[in-house]
């Protein structure tokens, strides 16, 4: 396996991981909204700050950093979705890994992240990982149904 940069051409399968990963939660991939950047994820993260795992041309996983709106040191952690068969094999820690290195790299001190609450598997990832929860969940309307997310950060 190969982890690489997003190309045009892994438009489709992102979506339908992330869309795989979704729906193990009676949830689905919302392109107008939540999920808009899928759409256009050069244009949004870049050329190299969407990395997806490579297996032989299937995408297996997905990762990404943006820098924070307000220009300071904090980034944020995004779209870090793996396939089910791949979980619990290092290959999530291997894809953040990337995410801190790269974000160190370009200047960053703090990692935060929002992770919806049903992806509990996820965050006993990012509290091994040295990532703590902070405040009160908040309620977002940008999908087909209102869903909650937890707010994580980690300094670096």
């Amino acid at each position: 396996m190969e982890l690489r940069s997003f190309r045009e051409s892994d438009t489709e399968a992102v979506i339908a991981l992330i869309d795989a990963v979704y729906r193990e939660y009676d949830d689905r991939v919302y392109l107008e909204g939540a999920e808009a950047d899928l759409k256009e994820v050069s244009e949004y993260f870049g050329d190299d700050l969407f990395q997806v795992l490579d297996d032989g041309g299937a995408v297996r996983g997905t990762i990404a950093i943006a820098a924070g709106e307000d220009g300071t040191e904090t980034w944020f952690l995004k779209r870090l979705y793996l396939d089910p068969t791949l979980r619990g094999g290092g290959w999530a820690k291997q894809l953040l890994d990337w995410a801190v290195e790269t974000a160190r790299a370009r200047g960053a001190t703090r990692l935060d992240l929002w992770s919806d609450v049903r992806f509990e598997r996820a965050h006993a990832f990012y509290a091994k990982h040295g990532f703590t929860r902070e405040g009160e969940p908040r309620t977002m309307h940008d999908s087909w149904q209102p869903y909650q997310e937890y707010f994580y950060t980690r300094r670096l």
